[in-house]
């Protein structure tokens, strides 16, 4: 029933208002989940006696591992993680943040090189501090919870937070956290909708129908309005039935962004030669490339994972710049007018 209220609250404004209400509403949305991560990690590191004796306590931290022992020091060196992991997910944020559809195309909203200029200033910032807060938040949970109970929450990684709010005794300070929970999820669905369901009727169907290319703005409207519930009713169907928990799905989505759709940004705006089918097929790559690794790769040897961890961004990204390079060199460059008016632009 929650997941229904949330989705049909988020359907109403953004049926109604469009992407003016994704922009209004996200910059509310953001303020409140900045707030609430900053406020939860203060909570529960005061909780866990303030940070000396909290980074104390998971310096040798006594819970035992799923394979058998106890985790020890183990969360403060490399022995559960290594760095090249580290460096994969870091990668596959910071390469998201350039190449998610749905940011390219608040960039593309914005009114002037000032207002530019402060959303490059303040964006990497708040990303920043929501990282550092949201990030530690399950390593400074061993310093909370039970040690008859972490082996649940280390293989539960979803029931983490819900587990940690139960020690705040102060019912309004939980509601508002958990309204930060619900502004990430607006904030995430409402524009990641709007863009899926203007790049059906635009991107698709008015490109490939000659027919729809002469319709009326109102049905164009209208027809991505319907898309919109569509697609919202599929997120509703996912979310009730989860096919891996919220970490692995974060995880994965940032990764298919970066293989994806981050090679052929970088290579749109800095290559001259880059083509039309060669950001199609470097897009297509990055998709199946992360996919089969992810899915059938390590599945089937998952020494690659649990030896050298080689996460599924690297794989997918670099088969992605392959491809790009080869397929623009083989393939008609654009007419040379077109590309001036495109490198002049970026400046």
């Amino acid at each position: 029933m929650g997941a229904a209220i949330l989705l049909f609250v988020t359907l109403i404004y953004l049926v109604v208002s469009g992407a003016w209400a994704v922009y209004y509403t996200d910059a509310l949305q953001g303020a409140i989940m900045l707030v609430a991560a900053v406020l939860l990690f203060a909570l529960v590191i005061a909780m866990a006696g303030g940070i000396g004796p909290a980074i104390a306590t998971i310096s040798n931290c006594p819970d035992p591992m799923p394979g058998g022992g106890v985790i020890g020091d183990k969360l403060m060196t490399w022995a559960l993680v290594s760095p090249l992991y580290v460096f994969a997910i870091g990668f596959s944020i910071g390469a998201k943040q350039i190449s998610d559809p749905k940011v390219t195309t608040r960039l593309y909203s914005i009114k002037d090189r000032k207002a530019l200029r402060t959303a490059m200033i303040w964006a990497p910032i708040f990303l920043l501090i929501t990282s550092l807060v949201v990030f530690p938040l399950g390593a400074f949970a061993h310093a909370i919870i039970p040690k008859e109970q972490a082996l649940f929450y280390f293989k539960n990684t979803d029931q983490v937070v819900p587990y940690l709010l139960t020690f705040i005794g102060n019912p309004y300070i939980i509601g508002f956290i958990v309204a930060g929970w619900f502004a990430a999820a607006m904030s995430s669905i409402s524009p990641a909708v709007l863009v899926a369901g203007t790049q059906i009727t635009r991107d698709i169907i008015q490109v490939l129908s000659k027919r729809a290319a002469s319709w009326s703005e109102k049905r164009i409207i209208n027809l991505t309005r319907i898309f919109i519930v569509i697609y919202m009713v599929i997120v509703y169907i996912v979310s009730i039935y989860p096919p891996y928990g919220i970490v692995e799905l974060t995880a994965y989505t940032g990764s298919v962004f970066a293989a994806s759709f981050a090679p052929v940004v970088l290579g749109g705006l800095l290559w001259r030669r880059a083509t039309k089918m060669g950001a199609l097929a470097s897009m297509i790559t990055g998709l199946i490339v992360t996919g089969v690794w992810r899915f059938w790769v390590i599945r089937a040897y998952p020494w690659i994972y649990n030896v050298y961890w080689i996460h599924e961004v690297i794989v997918g990204f670099i088969a992605s710049i392959i491809v790009f390079i080869v397929v623009c060199l083989v393939t008609k460059p654009p007419p040379e007018e077109i590309v001036n008016k495109a490198m002049t632009a970026r400046l």
